[in-house]
């Protein structure tokens, strides 16, 4: 027997939107399959905004933190947050936990780019504070 990656799905649409969700779980489902995955769980947010505890997303991080996935599959990474610190926070979190975030519409990892960017982001709000201070 051998051991077959898990992937936990993410589904989540922004205003409640069951074809929405159907059609993410479809091509998530495909995708995982084509990549040899194995799907374990599934977790959802239909009609979840911008709002920052989502309750599929805390199930998905309590699924990556027991070990019960290795790898969490959503559509692209609005999926997982718009907030490029949420997202590089997320994606930390599920490295941290020996896992990593895979997206069908946007193959590859976005987590160095995050982080960089962040980094960039936060460099340049240090350098304006710096500057305002000696004026």
């Amino acid at each position: 027997m051998t051991d077959q990656t898990i992937a936990a799905l993410y589904l989540r649409s922004a205003t409640s939107n069951d074809a929405a969700i159907a059609e993410q779980r479809r091509y998530c489902t495909e995708h995982a399959a084509a990549q040899g995955w194995r799907i374990g769980e599934v977790f959802v947010d239909n009609g979840a905004s911008v709002v920052r505890d989502r309750p599929g997303l805390a199930a998905l991080r309590d699924c990556i933190k027991q070990g019960r996935a290795q790898i969490a599959l959503a559509a692209n990474p609005a999926s997982i947050a718009r907030d490029p610190e949420m997202l590089s926070d997320f994606s930390q979190f599920c490295e941290t936990n020996g896992a990593r975030i895979a997206y069908v519409d946007a193959p590859g990892d976005f987590a160095p780019l995050m982080g960089r960017l962040l980094q960039e982001q936060r460099d340049a709000a240090q350098k304006r504070n710096n500057i305002e201070a000696r004026e």
